[in-house]
């Protein structure tokens, strides 16, 4: 099949970005071991940051994740070299579709954060209030791949019904109250706890999808089978007839839930660290304008339309097909009556467990290198993992540089620099940058055959999902550290540096709290 992609450029360029280019938010699992980055402790909250905090409001975490297992135009599309024409590869295009179809869109900022060690430096606490917006929209395989199999599907899957039943979708918006506390319980032991408070905005999640489509290979009568539900809370009634401002959505009360988050951290040995976490554990339960709707488990079989039923043609299609038609949709509403009501849900997180090792490969007075391997099942069915390494030069520049796999998809980069000008501390970073492979794509504008004006476009094949992360922090101490940095000549972490993985009492006996007298100031934010 040969395509050729004139005139509508701008559409289909935009297409292939957003499809390939897609982004997927939780915190940027590149920068797991880079303690000098305040925003690195989300992903294991037995671990402490370099030093106290205080995040500018609005600025201080910004989370960005767009996720599509759905749609890869570039591999869809084959070139020859110099053609102006493009094929579009079928097979390529069934496999892209084949299991697993879900486009996200996920957001997330702190409105406030900060976080301080206590003064024996055994505690270290944070709080943040953080907005939280996630869409998912999952579409069944045999629906897409509906185009290519036929709304009968024996010759695919040894059956003659088509399965809808994985179809759903979920939106969801929350505001989350934090706290965390990690807490030296020795040179080789820490913990953290995370606890939330969750004050649900807005809702809308199907469930109890059941819905399957079959055809009868002799009579090709269709038999749609199954039930639907949905669940609304915090937005408009559909009926409109309630006065719905912006103030009552933003200060809902009525919608509550918690969650909270362990961690164990470990240290064996002086290079060695690794800890294990549960996070994500609560519920949340809606109460605040909430609506249901139930389509019940049932059949409507459907035999199609005979013409002696339309009527006479004088009178066909204005008349007597248009109350044909209607007939049909009221069988259909009657077989699949919706059950409307007003009770509360419960939204239950997805709890996920996690695992990180990391190894110390290079400590002097000025530098430290760590390498890191981190797995966590994210609740879905998925376990991700990445492999990283992350180097610190010194107080003030610290850069990480990871390779891993999300939602078993194919393998990608990711890149997080955290960077202390004063006392501001910006941090940036990106997971999943699908770079290892693209396809030359020329746009050919020429119309009517007059004139040839060509433009190429390199669009990556494997950036099924990115995520971007970004953040401006006041670090605490800053001027104590940079006197304790110039007259230090140890090893990084024994002097200057306080890390994740390093006890603050390292290389000292006595009580945990004790403070090195030849370096004063050192131990204080």
């Amino acid at each position: 099949m040969s395509v050729r992609l004139i005139s509508f450029k701008s559409v289909f360029l935009g297409l292939l970005v957003l499809c390939s280019n897609v982004f997927f938010a939780q915190d940027a699992q590149t920068a797991l071991f880079m303690d000098l980055a305040p925003q690195h402790t989300r992903l294991n909250v037995s671990s402490r940051p370099a030093a106290g905090y205080f995040g500018m409001p609005l600025l201080s975490n910004f989370r960005m994740e767009l996720g599509n297992s759905m749609l890869d135009p570039s591999n869809w599309m084959l070139q020859a070299s110099g053609a102006s024409e493009a094929s579009l590869n079928l097979n390529a295009v069934r496999e892209s579709l084949s299991g697993r179809n879900d486009l996200s869109v996920n957001l997330q900022w702190d409105w406030l954060s900060a976080g301080g060690f206590s003064a024996s430096r055994r505690s270290f606490w944070s709080v943040a209030v953080s907005e939280h917006i996630q869409s998912n929209l999952e579409l069944p395989e045999d629906l897409l791949l509906l185009p290519f199999t036929g709304n009968s599907n024996t010759s695919e899957a040894g059956s003659g019904a088509l399965d809808f039943s994985s179809l759903s979708f979920q939106f969801s918006h929350r505001r989350e109250f934090a706290g965390t506390w990690q807490f030296q319980w020795n040179e080789k032991l820490s913990s953290g706890v995370r606890l939330a408070y969750l004050q649900g905005l807005s809702f809308a999640g199907t469930r109890d999808n059941t819905t399957q489509w079959a055809v009868n290979p002799d009579t090709y009568a269709w038999t749609v089978q199954g039930g639907f539900g949905l669940d609304v809370a915090g937005l408009p009634d559909a009926d409109g007839e309630d006065s719905f401002e912006a103030t009552d959505y933003l200060n809902a009360k009525g919608n509550r839930g918690v969650a909270a988050d362990f961690a164990l951290q470990f240290n064996p040995s002086d290079r060695w660290t690794g800890f294990v976490q549960v996070s994500n554990v609560g519920q949340l339960d809606w109460n605040t304008r909430a609506q249901n709707w139930n389509i019940s488990d049932t059949t409507m079989v459907f035999s199609g339309v005979s013409v002696e039923n339309v009527g006479s043609l004088d009178s066909w299609p204005t008349d007597s097909l248009e109350h044909l038609l209607e007939s049909q949709v009221d069988d259909w509403e009657n077989a699949f009556e919706i059950d409307t009501t007003r009770s509360g849900f419960t939204q239950r997180l997805a709890p996920k467990w996690s695992v990180g090792l990391s190894w110390e490969v290079l400590n002097t007075s000025h530098q430290r290198g760590t390498l890191g391997a981190w797995g966590r099942s994210n609740g879905t069915g998925f376990f991700d993992w990445r492999l990283s390494y992350n180097h610190k030069f010194n107080e003030r520049l610290a850069v990480s540089l990871s390779r891993g796999v999300l939602q078993s998809r194919q393998g990608t980069w990711g890149l997080a620099v955290c960077m202390n000008a004063g006392p501001l501390a910006i941090f940036v970073a990106s997971d999943h940058i699908g770079i290892a492979q693209s396809t030359r794509i020329v746009v050919d504008q020429s119309k009517g055959g007059v004139g040839i004006v060509q433009d190429a476009f390199v669009v990556p094949n494997q950036a099924h999902t990115m995520q971007i992360q970004a953040g401006l922090t006041w670090r605490f101490g800053w001027r104590n550290k940079k006197k304790a940095g110039s007259n230090t000549t140890g090893r990084l972490d024994d002097r200057s540096f306080i890390g994740s993985t390093r006890s603050p009492n390292a290389g000292h006996k006595g009580h945990p709290g004790a403070v090195p007298c030849s370096a004063p100031g050192s131990w204080k934010d």
